[in-house]
């Protein structure tokens, strides 16, 4: 097990939302903690202004859904002749993980089709490909805890994020990605171990 500081200094609260802290357990486990403020119930596409776009990963990931109810939604790329074609602005992402700002970087208009959506309670797990696109779904005032393990890496990985957001470019972030503290991190540890 890696050491309080070794976990708080890769660690991340309202990691890619508003709400939802990311707690680095090594190299390859991240933990994700939705608390009931999250905005990730944004992340039905058809209803509201996403929170986390459609994305792929750079490696191949597992994930394990540790306690309460969390939608992997996955759209695969496609035409506009297709019959479920949607529109959705497509960015090249700069994370605030890899990089100290974000930035989207605006592409123009793509299509994405195929609508495909995973459940997973408490228990349940799934593996997405690097290629995958997807983002995650959580009800409104709901609360969810999921673990991510890292697989291999896709070497042709670019940072693409698909959203029915047209302003990403232009969108604040100050709230994201803000480094824990020892105590925080020493919570959100806490909450873990309830589930492990």
């Amino acid at each position: 097990m890696k050491t309080i500081e070794w976990m708080a200094e890769r660690s991340y609260l309202n990691c890619h939302a508003v709400g939802v802290h990311s707690l680095r357990l090594d190299e390859k486990v991240r933990a994700f903690i939705a608390t009931n403020n999250h905005d990730l119930y944004k992340n039905d596409d058809r209803l509201e202004t996403m929170s986390v776009g459609f994305h792929p990963h750079h490696c191949d990931i597992k994930m394990y859904c540790l306690a309460g109810k969390i939608k992997n939604i996955i759209r695969e790329r496609t035409s506009e002749d297709n019959w479920d074609a949607m529109q959705f602005h497509k960015y090249e992402f700069v994370s605030g993980i890899t990089h100290k700002e974000i930035k989207f970087k605006y592409l123009g208009l793509d299509c994405l089709g195929r609508r495909h959506v995973d459940s997973l309670g408490a228990g349940k797990s799934l593996y997405l490909r690097a290629r995958d696109i997807h983002t995650v779904f959580v009800k409104k005032y709901q609360t969810a805890i999921w673990v991510i393990e890292e697989g291999m890496e896709d070497l042709d990985y670019v940072p693409y994020c698909w959203s029915n957001c047209s302003w990403l470019n232009n969108a604040p972030f100050y709230e994201l990605y803000k480094k824990p503290t020892i105590e925080e991190t020493t919570s959100l540890l806490r909450q873990l171990k309830n589930y492990l």
